[in-house]
């Protein structure tokens, strides 16, 4: 998965990592393995589409389709920080015997270790810099020189400020530093994402203020926690885009942990809907209840029972027990929805805890 754009699945991951301790009613064991290394896994690099990272995450994978482990956590370590745990590491959790997770772990780590040489992605050095500088002609192809650091012309770690040194000690005429972006996604739209959410909303007024009139024509998506703040941005600020992290990521996790298998959460007009399947159970409170009967706002959109699947189905149908399915609703309504398919049919068709 690549770096930076795989928050969502990540997201469902835990989810359902938390769902499952829920179903099982004890906490998993996670160990951690590591090697005194500074380099590894080819720094994570998923931007080819070969490298040693990739089959790590590949032959991660493979360990992962046992039932009882849950994750295998690969993390590269990021070797400029100033930290006594920097390197490579893998992260291995499950309910299988500590000493398997550790055979796992360790055999991962075995093949970051075995690999440690190899990278998808061939870096030179300054000095190889310089001296393709001295031997560029006037007349020769255009040399071109690129920091693959993250935010080089920021600040950040990178060789971008001492290759703008070593191009003024040199002397160097006819040449160009500068940064590139894509103007067309830049103007698209603007996403604050960061986990400081005051960071995030002096960097959406600024946002706006760089904007001008172009304010409501680019969608400035805002992260923050707090749905009241995020009420009040909306109201206050006029930002139309705000996304508060415990408004959607709450629902999800109790959804999940009561039985739905969720299948995606979306907005609209500011308020979370999920869509989810759910088996109705034989003991529950569901079964034999039809679709009039089911909360106002709650829809079951499709059944699966032994005659197939059934689109839209009609206010006269009823559940029936080992029926799947598929339903979309706010949050408190598919939970009131979960907590009948949990419960006890008593005589009448009433339910109880």
């Amino acid at each position: 998965v690549a770096r930076g754009v795989d928050h969502r699945q990540t997201g469902v991951r835990a989810a359902r990592m938390l769902a499952e301790c829920f179903r099982r009613g004890t906490m998993p064991t996670c160990i951690l393995a590591r090697r005194p290394m500074l380099l590894g896994f080819d720094g994570a690099r998923t931007y080819h589409s070969y490298g040693p990272f990739l089959d790590a995450l590949r032959m991660a994978e493979g360990y992962e389709e046992d039932p009882d482990i849950l994750a295998v956590s690969l993390q590269a370590g990021f070797s400029k920080t100033d930290s006594p745990v920097i390197g490579p590491s893998v992260a291995v959790t499950g309910y299988a015997p500590e000493t398997h997770l550790r055979e796992i772990g360790e055999a991962m780590m075995e093949e970051c270790w075995r690999r440690r040489g190899e990278t998808s992605e061939r870096i030179v050095s300054l000095a190889e810099a310089e001296s393709a500088l001295k031997a560029h002609r006037p007349g020769d192809k255009p040399l071109v020189l690129g920091d693959y650091g993250d935010a080089p012309t920021g600040g950040a770690y990178g060789d971008g400020t001492a290759l703008l040194q070593m191009l003024l000690e040199e002397g160097a005429t006819n040449a160009l530093l500068a940064a590139m972006c894509d103007a067309e996604a830049a103007a698209a739209a603007v996403a604050v994402l960061t986990s400081d959410e005051y960071a995030n909303l002096e960097t959406g007024l600024a946002v706006r203020d760089s904007l001008g009139q172009r304010w409501s024509d680019v969608p400035v998506v805002m992260r923050v926690f707090d749905r009241r703040l995020a009420g009040m941005l909306e109201q206050r600020l006029k930002f139309h885009h705000v996304r508060s992290v415990s408004a959607v990521s709450a629902p999800w996790f109790v959804a999940a942990a009561l039985g739905l298998e969720v299948i995606a959460t979306f907005a609209v007009d500011q308020e979370t809907f999920i869509a989810g399947r759910l088996t109705v159970r034989a003991e529950g409170g569901l079964s034999g209840v039809s679709m009039l009967d089911l909360p106002m706002r709650a829809r079951v959109i499709a059944l699966t029972r032994q005659g197939g699947l059934e689109h839209l189905p009609r206010s006269q149908t009823t559940l029936q027990a080992g029926d799947d399915a598929y339903v979309v609703g706010p949050p408190e309504d598919l939970l009131s929805l979960l907590m009948h398919n949990r419960s006890v049919n008593v005589q009448g068709g009433s339910s109880q805890p």
